[in-house]
């Protein structure tokens, strides 16, 4: 049954790549629709603390998530005009620094020691940018990469929003390239047989289809691996166990062709 769907696909080809063609556009329109939801607190119980306390932030403040805005080797007044423009940015609910308790024109050592050393360490300050969403959320993600854009190279943004950011913008830049790589893995399964029977019958259907190997060819081995149907439990146990070894020896043959 299974060879003769085989066949069928084969003759049929021009007709399976159309409509595979046809479905990738309702996937792409999946694809684009779909929100990835990064707040790992959305799947917790309301009723734990860290949710509540959050939620009361949120709903009673108006703040929920914060961030940390280290800047080194700049003047005071620099920081200051720094933090007017990150106040502006949307979703930023405010900004806490220095010039909140004191004037910028007097001198940092004469305020309390505690807070001289939580916001100053020699040439760097820190501000606190706090947001009016959680954690996670997407306007406080938009909200750090926006805020990036207007620091550059002259302030560090940290804090777990700025993680959250980091982690979501790492996953999107490396997705296209476990795509390309699960896509290639795909294509060279499909060029592997499992019997020389089976590469024979390929050979009779398709004349332009030269590279075409049996898995234990491919690898240097000799012989086929049995089919399976009908087969006891065992078989298929140990046929597990062969393939594994064989995709292990398949791995070690295709970095090496990389490496060529």
């Amino acid at each position: 049954m299974a060879i003769k769907f085989g066949k069928w696909v084969a003759k049929h080809r021009i007709l399976i790549i159309l409509l595979a063609v046809l479905l990738l556009i309702p996937a792409a329109i999946g694809y684009v629709s779909t929100r990835i939801n990064y707040d790992v607190l959305s799947y917790l119980p309301k009723s734990l603390e860290t949710v509540s306390g959050q939620d009361i932030m949120v709903d009673e403040f108006g703040m929920g998530a914060f961030s940390m805005v280290i800047v080194e080797g700049m003047e005071n007044k620099d920081v200051a005009e720094l933090e007017t423009k990150l106040e502006q940015v949307e979703h930023v609910e405010k900004v806490i620094w220095y010039d909140d308790v004191a004037d910028i024109t007097l001198p940092v050592e004469i305020i309390p020691t505690n807070l001289r050393e939580n916001l100053f360490n020699g040439d760097a300050t820190m501000m606190i940018a706090l947001f009016d969403d959680t954690t996670s959320a997407d306007s406080t993600m938009d909200a750090v990469t926006d805020m990036r854009k207007i620091v550059g190279e002259q302030a560090f943004i940290s804090g777990m929003s700025g993680v959250v950011t980091d982690i979501k913008d790492l996953a999107l830049a490396e997705m296209p390239v476990y795509i390309v790589v699960a896509a290639t893995l795909s294509l060279l399964v499909l060029l592997l047989t499992m019997e020389d029977k089976q590469k024979s019958e390929i050979w009779e259907t398709f004349e332009n289809a030269p590279h075409v190997y049996t898995v234990k060819e491919y690898v240097g081995e000799a012989g086929d691996i049995p089919a399976l149907y009908g087969q006891p439990l065992a078989v298929y146990s140990q046929c597990y166990t062969e393939l594994e070894l064989l995709m292990r020896k398949l791995v070690i043959r295709l970095n090496e062709e990389e490496e060529l």
